[in-house]
């Protein structure tokens, strides 16, 4: 796994939290979706002071926010709707494929769909990225935190993402028993086009 992605996240290349740093955007204005950014960015922040937290309502504010930050990871708290869509109060709408490629464009290279949602909504509306890794939560359980904060520091300290990922959720079913995870699937960037998935069961 480390050689499969060595060339895109190397340690001496590792410049997530010291260039472009994290953007983490809470889109909507429900009081659950605001509370999970806020302890988010505190978990972040343990890590690094490269972190810009952002409230918005609107779509055309979600892409400007990208666009203009171009951040290394986007960090995004909102919930998708049955069609894999975030919609404003204005009749606009974006999906999950849309969404990345706005991020993929301004060199995203971790976008973290981090509220909870249904897999189900999002799976047909995702793209296959050539350089940029896409994490979705599926149950964010009381485990999150932790994961979380393990996955940042691992990131930090190795500046691989996959190797990380895999050393807190082993890919193998009895591997993860009893371990602190919540329910997330991974889609790694590969070789030859071809993605890698991971995935943690929530315990």
């Amino acid at each position: 796994m480390d050689m499969i992605f060595s060339s895109f996240f190397r340690k001496e290349k590792n410049k997530c939290f010291m260039d472009r740093g994290i953007l983490i955007l809470a889109f909507g204005d429900k009081p659950d979706v605001i509370d999970e950014a806020e302890n988010d960015v505190k978990i972040f922040s343990q890590h690094t002071n490269n972190v810009k937290f952002e409230k918005c309502n609107t779509i055309t504010h979600v892409i400007n926010l990208i666009k203009q930050n171009q951040p290394e990871i986007l960090h995004l708290l909102s919930k998708f709707d049955s069609n894999g869509k975030i919609s404003d109060n204005y009749g606009n709408s974006l999906n999950l494929g849309e969404i990345m490629k706005v991020a993929e464009n301004a060199g995203v290279n971790i976008f973290i769909s981090a509220s909870e949602n249904n897999f189900e909504y999002l799976k047909n509306e995702s793209i296959n990225s050539k350089s940029m890794i896409f994490l979705t939560i599926l149950q964010r359980n009381r485990y999150y935190e932790s994961f979380l904060n393990g996955l940042v520091s691992g990131i930090t300290a190795t500046g691989n993402f996959a190797a990380t990922y895999v050393k807190l959720a082993p890919q193998y079913e009895n591997g993860q028993r009893g371990l602190p995870l919540p329910g997330s699937i991974a889609v790694c960037p590969g070789k030859n086009g071809k993605n890698i998935v991971l995935w943690s069961n929530a315990q």
